[in-house]
């Protein structure tokens, strides 16, 4: 897992793609844990 620099977040355009792509790998992270859980 690529992590995200802050240091460039100023100066990046892309800054404001980073806080999608958290939420979007932190939703991921949650839906592998259920189905982990699901499974027998």
């Amino acid at each position: 897992m690529p992590k995200i620099s802050n240091n460039s977040s100023g100066k990046n355009p892309k800054n404001g793609h980073c806080l999608p792509e958290k939420i979007v790998s932190g939703l991921i992270k949650t839906n592998h844990k259920l189905i982990q859980i699901e499974q027998p």
